[in-house]
């Protein structure tokens, strides 16, 4: 059965450890929530993803200790910053799928854009001074926005039941790393998300509809090539959406009270 026939049934509730859970019930009994991370447990689960996807998989030479990826972010209490978890849950077993860090942008002394990618020389100077220029109360930030590797996420044993051996589907976990992003944007009115990426995500975002401009680019056919973009989330969605991707959409604004907000919204 192909992913946009299931029937996913939305709902939030709350959870001991987090706030504002989706939860998408679809085959043999598996479930997708999105959760902030707030435990160390579930934060160090986070940080240990980070690192398989940055470090390993792409090669960053970005500080890592102990098969963990962070930095002075993840030490910081503030508002402006949330963590986000996407999780598959089976039977009583929670595995961890995905994640994203935003920043609500309230000066530019907290983006990444515009300290450790400034510090390190990716971003040029021009650049820079563009978007010094302009406000930055309007935007939001994505960073450290990582998903299991693949199309499917199979827990191990692998000597599951057939029921329980359907996997994750990782197409699902990367569309609720949006919900949180998503949510965001409603609850601080900011419509618009700064990220860096990596050149290969770049390509999925084109495919996938996302609507934005690329600010910088560097060594795009290279595996370190990368780029600065500038989103604009309710154009995704309703792009997603004239593509006939419903589903999709959806659970990209399953987080968000007024869904509708988005599909007016410049």
């Amino acid at each position: 059965m192909a992913i946009d026939q299931i029937a996913s049934q939305i709902t939030s509730n709350k959870e001991q450890h987090g706030e504002s859970v989706s939860r998408i019930h679809r085959l043999r009994g598996q479930r997708y929530t999105v959760q902030k991370l707030g435990t160390v447990a579930r934060q160090v689960a986070y940080q240990r993803l980070r690192y398989e996807t940055f470090i390993e998989r792409l090669g960053w030479d970005i500080p890592a200790k102990e098969g963990r990826e962070y930095d002075h972010y993840d030490l910081q209490e503030s508002a402006a910053i949330q963590l986000f978890g996407i999780f598959g849950k089976k039977s009583r077993t929670e595995y961890l799928l995905g994640g994203v860090r935003v920043f609500s942008l309230n000066s530019w002394d907290i983006s990444m854009t515009m300290s450790e990618f400034k510090d390190a020389g990716m971003i040029p100077s021009p650049v820079l001074e563009k978007l010094a220029s302009r406000s930055c109360t309007d935007l939001i930030e994505i960073t450290r926005l990582c998903v299991k590797r693949g199309s499917r996420f199979l827990p191990s044993p692998s000597t599951l039941n057939g029921e329980e051996a359907e996997g994750f589907d990782l197409a699902i976990a990367r569309d609720l790393t949006y919900a949180a992003v998503y949510k965001v944007a409603e609850e601080t009115g900011r419509y618009h998300a700064l990220a860096l990426v990596h050149s290969s995500y770049l390509h999925l975002m084109t495919r996938g509809k996302f609507v934005f401009d690329v600010l910088h680019a560097e060594n795009l056919r290279q595996r370190n090539g990368y780029a600065l973009t500038l989103i604009n989330l309710p154009a995704t969605t309703r792009a997603i959406r004239a593509n006939g991707e419903r589903d999709r959409a959806n659970r990209m604004l399953s987080l968000c009270r007024d869904k509708k907000a988005f599909e007016t919204a410049i």
